[in-house]
């Protein structure tokens, strides 16, 4: 049987955080770009078991409270949402790997300067409408993981 990657947990661990410069300039040489109103996302497969994220953030952003504050709600988007990344970026690069060679991808998330005036659901729905216009993404494989309370 086909499968995506599947999350171990609801914890974002240190391995999968980018940290290396080079990974960095990896991606935003070879990765695919995903466009979103504020904020954009750069994807590429990573060669191994799980996925990796990473958050470009710049001085013209605004000051260090509001990238900061960016980067906390980006991860917590990230970490809350781990299997609908999965299932997406699985279904977007028509990458159905089964259980022994499935793969992960690294990501990086560039907001823009409007990035704070969306809520973390508009951009849920926004990645969701985006990659559902690709005809081999299923519904029932868009679910999304709502925050409890």
């Amino acid at each position: 049987m086909k499968t995506c990657l599947k999350p171990w947990g609801e914890a974002l661990t240190r391995n999968e955080r980018l940290r290396r410069q080079g990974d960095f300039t990896n991606i935003f040489k070879n990765g695919k770009r995903i466009k979103l109103p504020g904020l954009t996302l750069i994807y590429v497969a990573n060669g191994l078991k799980w996925h990796r994220i990473g958050i470009g953030i710049g001085r013209k952003f605004g000051k260090a409270v509001q990238r900061n504050r960016a980067k906390r709600v980006l991860r917590e988007f990230y970490r809350r949402n781990k299997e609908m990344f999965s299932e997406l970026l699985c279904l977007h690069t028509d990458n159905m790997l089964t259980e022994n060679t499935r793969t992960g991808y690294d990501i990086v998330f560039l907001p823009y300067r409007d990035f704070p005036g969306h809520s973390i659901l508009f951009y849920k729905t926004a990645l969701q409408k985006k990659l559902s216009g690709f005809e081999f993404i299923q519904p029932d494989a868009l679910r999304i993981a709502l925050p409890k309370g």
